[in-house]
């Protein structure tokens, strides 16, 4: 059996592609541990409301946000609804999506920096 070269390149790609989604995970897994110690040593310490909304919470309540993975400790602290929020409109941004207000104003949720 022999493969077209197109097939080829796109078994190659697929490759490439899971490859790179190994790594991602890896190191959002890393980045997750990282956090955890620094908290459990008192390296960080959670503040007591969110970074975005400054709605008082318990600590229990706050995530960890990581703009970049490569950075672990580089962390925003937001509330569970504002860590959601955040990252819908993540991925709104990277599908291209705009939303269209009552106004008829178009606008992007997300900016990537």
């Amino acid at each position: 059996m022999t493969l077209e070269p197109e097939r080829i390149i796109q078994l190659i790609e697929r490759e490439e592609a899971k490859e790179r989604r190994k790594a991602k995970v890896q190191a959002i897994n890393a980045a997750h541990t990282a956090v955890a110690n620094a908290l459990y040593s008192g390296k960080l310490v959670k503040p007591p409301s969110c970074e975005n909304c400054k709605r008082k919470t318990s600590s229990y309540d706050l995530d960890a946000h990581h703009e970049d993975y490569n950075k672990p400790l580089d962390v925003e602290w937001l509330c569970k609804s504002c860590h959601r929020a955040r990252h819908l409109a993540k991925e709104l941004a990277k599908a291209k999506v705009w939303i269209v207000d009552s106004n008829g104003e178009a606008w992007r949720p997300y900016k990537e920096s």
